[in-house]
């Protein structure tokens, strides 16, 4: 079809062409004259949610499911895109309120906690230990009119590790500073959940779990300073310790845990795996035991005041090139 053909074409025909087509298709018609062009941005205008990830076909737009004037009912529809283009999406739906940041990472000591440099996304070119975290570098690439309707912002990072006996990097604070301190008084809801997953369960992690259980402990006596809610949960069955901060419109969850099918995925199938994978929790319990030892009641105040203080006088991120 040539674009002198295309000019004949009824507004309602190319909308409805536009609708049958992926996303980089209708990008491609999009190109064939300025009609066409102007005519497929509208099909854009009806999403109101965005999930960006950094894993291949899991990015996709979303509309809301409703009842039109006519009463006819309207479900949920989804268009898949390519993480690379993030900028033409925030170009082109203006009416973007919630926004989803999917990252999965590889914590390994043949890691570093960074993605895949191949990753052509600019959202997901940082690191989740680099100044600001992923939401600072997201927030760099929002444009104002699309800030002005946010309702929420979620990210999600997935960090996996074989054990964590093999973990090579430290307790996330980055996402976490910057949300407290930019974020928190923002007219939108921010949404951060970070995991550390280890597939195996072995006594030489007992060190680097009580690392991190330290470390969740010292930020949430940090936390105090800025009047949030912090608190450290230790599951007692499960092998599930967690970290939640909370103020203002901010929600942060740290959390560290060993993989069980019968938690991780919802509709397991097989019982025995569920049951096996629990014997395997039951059959360890000398680590919990030397969570509590390790930190105890030798946390005190005394032993992080000073060094808290320095912290809070060393974070600002005023200078963040973003939106905010």
């Amino acid at each position: 079809m040539t674009t002198s053909l295309l000019d004949f074409l009824p507004d309602v025909v190319i909308l409805q062409i536009a609708e049958e087509l992926n996303f980089e298709a209708k990008i491609n018609f999009m190109k064939s004259n300025d009609r066409i062009k102007k005519i497929v941005a509208t099909t854009f205008r009806k999403f109101t949610s965005v999930q960006i990830s950094d894993e291949p076909f899991d990015s996709f737009l979303k509309t809301e499911a409703r009842q039109l004037p006519n009463g006819i009912f309207t479900t949920e529809q989804k268009l898949f895109f390519e993480p690379s283009q993030v900028e033409t999406i925030f170009e082109l739906c203006v009416n973007l309120r919630s926004i989803v940041l999917a990252v999965k990472l590889s914590g390994s000591k043949t890691g570093n906690g960074e993605l895949n440099p191949t990753n052509a996304c600019p959202v997901f070119a940082t690191s989740l230990y680099a100044r600001g975290g992923f939401i600072s570098k997201f927030f760099e690439y929002v444009p104002g009119y699309i800030y002005q309707n946010l309702e929420s912002v979620c990210l999600n990072v997935d960090l996996s590790v074989e054990s964590f006996s093999k973990l090579s990097v430290p307790c996330p604070t980055e996402d976490l500073r910057f949300a407290l301190h930019c974020l928190a008084d923002k007219h939108f809801q921010t949404f951060i959940q970070i995991g550390f997953c280890a597939s195996e369960i072995n006594e030489e992690d007992n060190e680097t779990n009580c690392m991190l259980l330290a470390a969740m402990h010292t930020i949430a006596y940090e936390m105090k300073y800025y009047d949030c809610n912090a608190e450290v949960d230790v599951g007692e069955d499960e092998y599930y310790c967690d970290l939640t901060v909370e103020k203002g419109n901010m929600e942060y969850s740290f959390a560290f845990f060993y993989y069980n099918p019968h938690f991780c995925e919802a509709g397991t199938s097989s019982v025995n795996s569920s049951l096996n994978e629990i014997e395997i929790l039951e059959d360890l319990p000398e680590i919990e035991l030397q969570y509590d030892k390790a930190i105890g009641d030798e946390i005190e105040e005394s032993l992080f005041e000073e060094n808290v203080k320095k912290q809070i006088n060393e974070t600002d991120y005023s200078s963040s090139d973003s939106v905010i």
